[in-house]
């Protein structure tokens, strides 16, 4: 790669975003992160500008920036149930005005956009919250400018994403691996529920490989295993990597209705190109980081 090539990360100061900088920075490039937040600077080598995206973007001439990630959002689905207006109204427009931004360049810089799995339909094929709509629409936006303007873009579709930053008592997987290291029992309410998740490592290693490649106008890459885990057979291949002692028992699910939620994304439609990872790899990997 010829010369460090400078590349905008939008929600640099995310979970996935301090990691992601760290490891462009490893990898040579140039780092620009633009985050309306005030977070702890991690990475001193990174340019961080505490903006929003409208104003960050504005006039701005990005005709030498070589890509843009986007990793900033406005809530989840639990949030955006509340607050339907501001969320979907922040993250389209916030999308829009970076595919403008692009669209009215002279060298138009490549654009990844963080996804989500979260893009969850219920068994009629009904949007869970106005979260995972906005994100599909965002989708589809940028579907549109890449062949309509010739922009090359990337969607990133991520699972539920681990690393030893993960507080035990926020994630399920965390919490179920703190609970069989000090023996605690396991209790499993919903069968029908299972696990898709991916290391952090897996994400920021995967998009720097595709930073480097020719990419084409437009490609989706899932970042999930490719087959899912339920929940029973998760604790038992966790209970044997961890050698507990912990005991698995089984409650009578209260609900009418599973808890389980299908994704929009198929497993087939996706062009890996982080490489082949299983379950027990990212198990193992999850649980190092816990020692």
């Amino acid at each position: 790669m010829k010369g460090n090539k400078t590349i905008i990360v939008t929600g640099g100061h995310g979970y996935i975003g301090n990691f992601l900088v760290k490891t462009l920075l490893k990898s040579n490039f140039k780092v620009v992160c633009v985050d309306q937040k005030k977070g702890n600077i991690l990475n001193k080598k990174a340019i961080y500008y505490k903006s929003s995206i409208k104003n960050f973007f504005k006039d701005r001439n990005i005709d030498n920036i070589f890509s843009i990630i986007h990793l900033a959002a406005e809530s989840r689905n639990s949030v955006s149930l509340k607050k339907p207006n501001s969320v979907t109204k922040k993250n389209i427009n916030d999308t829009l005005t970076i595919l403008e931004s692009i669209r009215n360049s002279k060298k138009k810089p490549s654009l990844f956009f963080s996804s989500t799995k979260q893009i969850e339909i219920d068994k009629k094929n009904n949007f869970l919250s106005p979260y995972s709509i906005s994100k599909k629409t965002c989708e589809d936006l940028i579907k549109f400018y890449s062949y309509k303007f010739k922009i090359k873009s990337c969607i990133l579709r991520f699972s539920d994403v681990y690393s030893y930053t993960n507080n035990p008592k926020k994630k399920a997987l965390s919490s179920i691996i703190f609970k069989l290291k000090i023996n605690k029992n396991i209790t499993i309410v919903d069968k029908k529920h299972y696990f898709n998740f991916v290391h952090i490592d897996t994400i920021c290693t995967g998009i720097v490989k595709l930073l480097k490649k020719n990419l084409a106008l437009y490609q989706e890459v899932n970042f999930y295993q490719k087959q899912k885990v339920y929940i029973t057979k998760l604790v038992r291949m966790l209970k044997k990597i961890t050698n507990s002692k912990s005991q698995i028992i089984f409650k009578k699910n209260q609900h009418k209705k599973s808890l389980v939620q299908k994704s929009t994304n198929s497993y087939n439609i996706a062009k890996t190109i982080y490489g082949k990872t299983n379950i027990i790899h990212n198990l193992n990997k999850i649980i190092k980081d816990f020692n």
